[in-house]
């Protein structure tokens, strides 16, 4: 993008851990400050809340492959399947976990609101 401001971009890599994600977070939102997270796939399957708390934020989110690996050791093959299962796992991070008590207490409300059939 042409522009005759100086300009910074700001990037995070979220690839391996989320400590100190909050505070980063916080600072951002404080300052008003725009950021893009790189995060790997793998990262926003183990960590789907902190995918969503970026996310939610506003920030930009990029794809930084699924694994992090070095691609240049790997296969064609391997390479190509790296982006698109990360692009998968970032888009589409896992529904926060239920516990027991929400789920049967959704049970039975679905229950309660079921029509009954007569005879």
């Amino acid at each position: 993008m042409p522009t005759r401001r100086r300009v910074v971009a700001l990037t995070f890599n979220a690839a391996w851990q989320t400590e100190g994600l909050d505070t980063v977070l916080h600072v951002l939102h404080h300052d008003h400050t725009p950021a893009t997270f790189f995060l790997t796939g793998d990262f926003a399957d183990r960590h789907p809340a902190a995918a969503r708390a970026i996310a939610k934020a506003g920030h930009g989110i990029g794809n930084h492959s699924y694994s992090h690996p070095h691609f240049p050791a790997l296969r064609s093959a391997q390479r190509a399947a790296e982006v698109p299962r990360a692009d998968r796992a970032i888009r589409t991070p896992p529904a926060p976990p239920r516990s027991r008590s929400s789920a049967s207490r959704t049970a039975k409300q679905a229950r309660r609101r079921s029509p009954r059939s007569t005879p």
